[in-house]
């Protein structure tokens, strides 16, 4: 296991304490049978059927403290995965840090990251991150560690806007492991990095003085009737011939 050292728990509470209790949210997400074109602007229909959520809280550099800058979050799903837009305001969209790297090496860059417990485990989990220049970084989570060596397939776009920046993702079920129920609530969370100021905020707000991050986390509701896909393993097949 490799620690991931930008997004992931070791990271996310800062070394002092404070003693505030953290709110627990939720988000819905809505079915859509409508085309979604990945091209990091939320223009279609479906997107305006989802709920909005706003208000995130700061974790850096002062706990609690409302963000700089706005972010609107929204999730939209279907029987191959799920779909998170944000749009990221910024004041100053000319100071946006987008440094284009290789995949799994984000450099001195903004990031938002969707971080998803399916199992609501507090314990093991996944993180889908990507960067105004649309560098992807992805990690599986557990009480082991973290391990940035896990790729999943999923795919996103981000872009520069003239208010911030903005993404889409979409997250197919085949890249994440899930209950055979038929309503699911996932444990959930949404993070935020404005690197010009070191600033990183949650959409549920974290309390540094509770061990752990994903049972803090909030909650993705209205997941209905989804199935994961069937995962085919191929066992090596050794055949021995006399002689």
């Amino acid at each position: 296991m490799k620690t991931l050292t930008i997004l992931l728990t070791s990271l996310f509470l800062p070394l002092f304490l404070i003693a505030q209790p953290a709110e627990k949210r939720s988000i819905q997400a809505v079915r859509t049978d409508a085309v979604i074109k990945l091209d990091g602007i939320a223009d279609e229909e479906a997107w305006a059927e989802a709920p909005m959520q706003t208000d995130f809280t700061n974790l850096n550099p002062i706990p609690w403290e409302k963000p700089s800058q706005a972010t609107e979050i929204r999730v939209l799903y279907n029987d191959k995965g799920f779909y998170v837009s944000s749009m990221m305001y910024d004041a100053s969209p000319d100071s946006i840090q987008m440094e284009l790297t290789e995949r799994d090496n984000l450099g001195n860059t903004d990031w938002f990251a969707i971080s998803l417990d399916p199992y609501n485990s507090g314990q093991n989990g996944f993180a889908f991150l990507m960067t105004p220049a649309n560098v992807q970084y992805d990690a599986q989570y557990s009480t082991d560690g973290e391990d940035n060596n896990w790729d999943a397939v999923w795919q996103s776009k981000s872009v520069i806007r003239d208010n911030g920046w903005s993404v889409e993702v979409f997250v197919p079920y085949s890249a994440i492991r899930f209950p055979k129920t038929d309503v699911q609530e996932w444990t959930i969370n949404f993070v935020r990095r404005v690197q010009r100021n070191q600033e990183k905020s949650f959409w549920t707000a974290l309390d540094p003085n509770i061990d752990g991050y994903l049972n803090q986390c909030g909650k993705l509701t209205g997941l209905r009737n989804i199935k994961a896909p069937v995962r085919i393993q191929a066992t090596p097949l050794v055949a021995v011939y006399g002689l």
